[in-house]
């Protein structure tokens, strides 16, 4: 007469050792998933700051810089020098080794593609290829550099000087 009790209480332990077994192994696949969210978090993380340093460092890339003034002002902040010549005949105004980059404006190279500048003559120093650009009359005294191949443009140099005059063709 106790047979069918002892069978149904056995089974009972049976079920509530077994009911233990699960929650164990669902607290483990808990601890599992809660590891594995960490895990993603700390891709994302990974993957954001790759990203943010590839924008800077494609932003760093993509930088222009141009500096804009008369022959004067550009000699003395250091931006151009005067080479070769006698006496005063033959020189060559280019852009100085040891540039002073302080006086020059940052633009972005994929982006801005005309420079408008206030002065009756402007010419470019630089070797930036002639078919790479436009100068355009604008008014009287506004001029702009239209950038029609950027890329080219941009190939020899990441510096543009703009010598300006208000009197004289320079």
């Amino acid at each position: 007469t106790l047979f069918p009790y002892t069978t149904l209480f056995r089974s009972i332990g049976n079920l509530l050792s077994q009911i233990s077994e699960k929650e164990a192994e669902i607290n483990n696949k808990r601890n599992q998933i809660a590891a594995l969210k960490i895990e993603l978090d700390t891709m994302h993380l990974r993957i954001r700051d790759t990203q943010l340093a590839s924008e800077r460092k494609t932003g760093m890339l993509n930088r222009g810089y141009f500096a804009i003034g008369t022959v004067n002002e550009l000699k003395k902040e250091g931006v151009i020098i005067d080479k070769g010549g006698l006496i005063g005949m033959g020189k060559v105004t280019e852009l100085n080794p040891n540039l002073n980059t302080e006086f020059f404006s940052i633009m972005d190279k994929t982006e801005k593609k005309d420079i408008s500048i206030a002065a009756r003559h402007i010419r470019l120093i630089g070797p930036h290829p002639s078919d790479s650009y436009i100068l355009e009359d604008k008014r009287q005294s506004i001029k702009k550099i239209s950038i029609t191949d950027p890329n080219k443009f941009w190939s020899t140099s990441d510096y543009v000087i703009v010598v300006v005059s208000s009197d004289k063709p320079i």
